[in-house]
């Protein structure tokens, strides 16, 4: 007689798993405790950085506090920064100086903090920001400067008003946030390959007709040769109610009928933030080159307004709403385009135009790249783009793109 297995031999061994619904619900449980955790760590971090310069400020204090009771300082500034320790003026994320402020009868010494984007990313700002922020309780701040996202700086009186130096330092160390210019970051910029960028409806909104306009641009790389147009502001049909700046290999500035040739070369493979100011009533027209002064023209304009709300274009010159004459195009790369409705000065064009006009009624555009998308930042126009035209990233002076 054959032998019969027993029942328990053919049971089935059940396996045990996740459902995919349960795995979805853990993942989104993860995710949400890292979208609350995570800005909360980087927080955190940040704080811990700020106290470790809030207890470099102290130990450097109490080093001038030494050196205020010896009457050294009175002597000659210039040994402070020599008598403060190495160490107590580096941070992993933020950097130090001690600097020399006026006051009456003298000089006091400052702390200053400073950190951009360059060095640590966003977190190396935080960390000044969080700084500044408890610094700022006390009434030891000295005009608190916040520069924007891409770099923070401030400084600290290190002794009030008390007058520590009796003559200027003879050794002055190196104010590490006096030269913003001189740092870069990375920043999305306009990259026209015979394309244009225009406003919707092809026409720029004025105030009346404009007796006066200043028209800013910052051009990266190097443009084409030729008679490409930057920029055109005009009735189409009749050149001599016209803005234009075009011929980037000698810059020129047609207005209402005349060229002005400023022997200006944007091709040099340089950045060039080109300001160009026209006053009809004097009828001059001034050009700046990153803040400084090119070339003063006389007899610009014929004592003439140009038409009002009249069709505009970056990269190309109108021929018609919605059509470009060939032969005008240009291909290169623009961080900003920003047009005022009056002239400005040279005071005012030492700075970034959007940021000197900020918020101010004149500012009529100001064209630049904003997460991934090309914009008019006042909001006056919604931009459109016509043919080749892209948004790339290009190393810029942190100055040329720092929020007011």
């Amino acid at each position: 007689m054959k032998s019969t297995p027993h029942a328990s031999q053919y049971a089935r061994t059940e396996i045990h798993g996740f459902t995919l619904v349960e795995i979805l619900m853990a993942i989104g449980i993860i995710g949400l405790l890292a979208a609350v955790a995570v800005p909360q760590y980087q927080r955190y971090v940040a704080r811990s950085h700020a106290a470790e310069l809030l207890l470099k400020f102290d130990a450097v204090k109490t080093n001038l506090g030494s050196l205020i009771s010896s009457g050294n300082v009175q002597v000659n500034c210039g040994t402070v920064p020599a008598v403060v320790h190495a160490a107590n003026l580096k941070s992993e994320y933020a950097g130090m100086d001690v600097g020399f402020e006026p006051v009456t009868g003298g000089f006091t010494p400052v702390l200053r903090y400073c950190a951009t984007i360059e060095g640590r990313g966003p977190q190396a700002v935080q960390v000044v920001r969080e700084a500044h922020t408890v610094m700022s309780r006390s009434a030891s701040i000295s005009q608190p400067v916040v520069l924007g996202d891409a770099a923070a700086s401030f400084a600290v009186r290190l002794a009030g008003d008390t007058v520590l130096c009796k003559a200027l330092p003879a050794a002055k160390p190196a104010d590490i946030c006096a030269k913003p210019m001189g740092l870069t970051m990375q920043a999305d910029v306009m990259r026209l390959a015979s394309g244009a960028i225009v406003p919707g409806g092809y026409h720029l909104h004025t105030q009346g007709n404009p007796f006066a306009m200043t028209v800013e641009m910052t051009i990266l790389g190097v443009p084409p040769p030729g008679g490409a147009v930057l920029f055109n502001y005009g009735n189409y049909v009749d050149d001599h109610n016209a803005f234009s700046l075009w011929n980037p290999g000698s810059l020129t500035v047609a207005i209402l009928g005349n060229d002005f040739n400023t022997g200006l070369n944007l091709r040099d493979g340089q950045t060039h933030r080109v300001s160009v100011s026209w006053d009809g009533a004097t009828q001059t027209l001034a050009v700046y080159d990153n803040g400084n002064l090119v070339k003063t023209f006389t007899g610009a304009g014929r004592g003439y307004a140009l038409n009002g709300n009249a069709e505009m274009s970056i990269g190309v010159k109108n021929k018609s709403p919605g059509f470009f004459e060939e032969g005008t195009r240009f291909s290169g790369e623009i961080l900003r385009t920003s047009v005022v409705q009056r002239a400005m000065t040279a005071a005012e064009l030492a700075t970034p135009v959007f940021q000197t006009m900020a918020g101010k009624s004149e500012l009529l555009m100001d064209v630049t790249v904003e997460n991934g998308k090309v914009v008019d930042t006042t909001g006056h126009h919604d931009m459109r783009e016509a043919g080749g035209v892209s948004v790339t990233q290009a190393e810029v002076a942190t100055a040329l793109v720092l929020k007011p």
